[in-house]
């Protein structure tokens, strides 16, 4: 039953089987087989206990539709679901983390930091969510309960929850676009590199050192910048990181390179299942673009 109504896919973030469908036959072959007992059996107290069957069955189907109304009605609206979770769920990070997220959303930015501050009480040594809470309140301008340099500096630095990768690429966008005042680069090269430290899976492996790269972009170091792509094609074999390593050079002058990387794109792009998008179309539009900007200015 759970091969057929069930995948690799978790479901979240409420986890259930659904075996509906490959109950019927099950359901089916128990009300034959009770069909044919009841038939064989005349006795007035099997009869009774048909009525009482039928009415226990009757009176739990009535309690599960009331019960499906209940959680159509919670489940409907998602709001209520987290503010739900939030409130029943006081010592999960995630609930917590959830409704902060939800109360930003709706113009609560101080109620939202405090419910990171709650979260951050449970795992006081969990990174994403002092993350979180410097984000918010850079996002906020409010005043963040720790600097990334204190953050750096504290020791056993753990991470169990959420995606670190969500919270890095909003960091690099909050000082990208000048939110709040930017922290010293020795101290976000510092984060960087202790997140660095974590097992994380491949696929956010390869996210991790292409968010490091953006970093070095704004930063404006090229060179770092085109390693931690090299690092992350190694984890992944995208082209678009290798088009992205072309475009970073272009960007820099570096012309000769970038049609070397749109070689290498080509050639991993050849090695890609078929039924992913092809990157040929862009990869020869650029190569005309540079070919074309060399032979203008030879």
């Amino acid at each position: 039953m759970h091969l057929l109504e069930s995948s690799y896919i978790p479901l979240e973030l409420y986890f259930e089987h659904r075996n509906y469908m490959s109950m019927i036959g099950p359901i089916m072959a128990s009300v034959w087989y009770l069909n044919v007992l009841l038939e064989r059996s005349m006795l007035a107290y099997w009869r009774r206990a048909e009525i009482s069957l039928f009415a226990f069955v009757l009176v739990f189907m009535v309690w599960q539709i009331w019960q499906t109304w209940q959680n159509s009605s919670l489940w409907g609206s998602r709001g209520h679901l987290i503010t739900y979770w939030a409130l029943n769920q006081p010592n999960s990070n995630r609930a917590q983390s959830s409704y902060s997220d939800f109360l930003a959303a709706n113009g609560f930015p101080e109620e939202s930091l405090q419910r990171l501050r709650r979260a951050h009480e449970l795992y006081p040594k969990e990174i994403t969510t002092l993350l979180h809470m410097w984000n918010r309140a850079c996002v906020s301008g409010m005043v963040a309960p720790y600097s990334l340099t204190e953050i750096k500096d504290m020791d056993g630095l753990q991470y169990h929850h959420n995606d670190v990768n969500f919270h890095l690429k909003e960091l690099v966008q909050n000082l990208t676009l000048n939110k709040c005042s930017s922290p010293s680069p020795e101290s976000v090269l510092a984060i960087f590199d202790i997140i660095g430290e974590f097992p994380l899976a491949d696929y956010r492996r390869a996210s991790y050192h292409a968010l490091y790269s953006d970093l070095f972009v704004h930063y404006r170091q090229l060179d770092p910048a085109l390693i931690q792509l090299r690092y992350a094609f190694e984890y992944e074999a995208d082209p678009q990181i290798l088009i992205r390593q072309a475009m970073l050079s272009v960007s820099a002058g570096r012309n000769s390179d970038a049609l070397v990387f749109l070689e290498r794109a080509r050639t991993a792009g050849s090695k890609q299942s078929l039924l992913r998008s092809s990157d040929k179309e862009e990869i020869l539009r650029i190569e005309t673009d540079i070919n074309n900007f060399l032979r203008e200015n030879q």
